[in-house]
């Protein structure tokens, strides 16, 4: 990664993001919103969901008559935004209400927030910093499990 200490500024900030898109989605959002390429984010105890075969774009259900319920305690990530593409690496305590999925260690791309929640963390500006060489693994999401 390409950083000139000197010339960023690393912005404290607090947002909410909702739960309508899947997390890397509304993390994107706000990344575009708040002019950032790269952040540090931390979310807060946050009712989380994950519905297979819902797509990317589909509304959050009113209803959960399949798939799993949970809550993030907390979920710490580096997020990075390249253009429109987000990728993200972190990691968190969360607990499904769903035995099946109780021992997952990373956290699906599928998660969803399951209502808006409060996002705090630090962000440079696009332009001061350089995310095309920022290393990353094979995902572009990955939360691992505390």
């Amino acid at each position: 990664m390409t950083l000139d200490i000197k010339n960023t500024d690393a912005l404290p900030f607090e947002d909410i993001i909702d739960g309508y898109f899947p997390l890397q989605e509304s993390l994107r959002q706000m990344m575009v919103r708040k002019g950032f390429a790269l952040a540090s984010v931390t979310i807060f105890h946050a009712p989380i969901m994950n519905i297979p075969g819902l797509a990317p774009d589909a509304p959050v259900p009113l209803r959960l008559v399949h798939g799993t319920a949970g809550i993030a305690d907390r979920l710490d990530m580096i997020i990075a935004l390249d253009g429109r593409e987000l990728r993200l690496v972190g990691y968190g305590k969360w607990r499904w209400h769903c035995d099946a999925a109780a021992t997952e260690n990373v956290l699906s791309p599928r998660t969803r927030l399951a209502e808006p929640a409060i996002v705090q963390g630090m962000g440079i500006a696009c332009g001061n910093v350089s995310t095309g060489q920022f290393s990353w693994q094979d995902s572009d999401f990955l939360v691992h499990r505390k």
